[in-house]
Formats: C-alpha cells, structure tokens, sequence
C-alpha cells in the first residue's frame, strides 16, 4: 500500500521495470519512507510481462514477478488515462501518445482488484 505523501509522483515504464536490478532499486525507493509514488498502468504491465517472457523468464516466474509487484504497491496501477490519447499533440509513436496520457494520468490510482 502507498503511504499519503508529498513525495513525487513517478510513472514506471517497462524500461525501468524489466532489468531486474534496476526495477528492485527504484520500488525500494517507494518504500516507506518513499522518496517518490510509483505508477504504472496495466499497459504498461502487459508490456513487461511480454519483455520479461523475451527476457527467457517463464510464465510462471513473469507472473510472479508482476504479482509481487501489484501487491506491494496496490494503488500504483493507474486507469482513466485512455480518453487523454487523443488529446496528445505529440509528433511521436501513439504508444509514446499513450505514455504521455499515462503521466498526465497518473496522479489517478484505482487499488488492484484480485
């Protein structure tokens, strides 16, 4: 669970969550007393759990991984981003549009449902 902070709200891509060193690093770092608030979308999270199968971990341990994560910081999974996509004026790829939309989100967190 995320502690109520001042702390920084900080979106998580799949680049920083799939090299396993540097995802333990940084989600210590949003542990109390967090220097910043994790986010990520669920997006974001389908991403890493195809980089991560790449990456030659099984499903099981992708799954794990992801899980383990979900549950250590359950209000980071952010939602009601999808309708800002349009908006992004942006000349870059649309999953940057969608990156971009997930920022601009990210101060919404929904908690994960199991």
């Amino acid at each position: 669970m995320i502690a109520q902070t001042d702390a920084p709200i900080i979106l998580l891509d799949t680049c920083v969550l799939a090299p396993m060193p540097l995802c333990d690093t940084l989600l210590r770092l949003a542990e109390a007393p967090a220097f910043y608030v994790p986010r990520w979308s669920a997006g974001i999270l389908e991403e890493l759990r195809r980089v991560l199968r790449r990456m030659e971990y099984s499903e099981t341990q992708a799954e794990r991984r992801i899980a383990a994560m979900q549950n250590a910081f359950e209000d980071a999974c952010i939602t009601g981003y999808a309708q800002l996509i349009p908006t992004m004026k942006s000349p870059c790829s649309s999953h940057s549009r969608s990156r971009l939309a997930n920022s601009a989100g990210s101060g919404r967190a929904s908690s994960h449902a199991r």
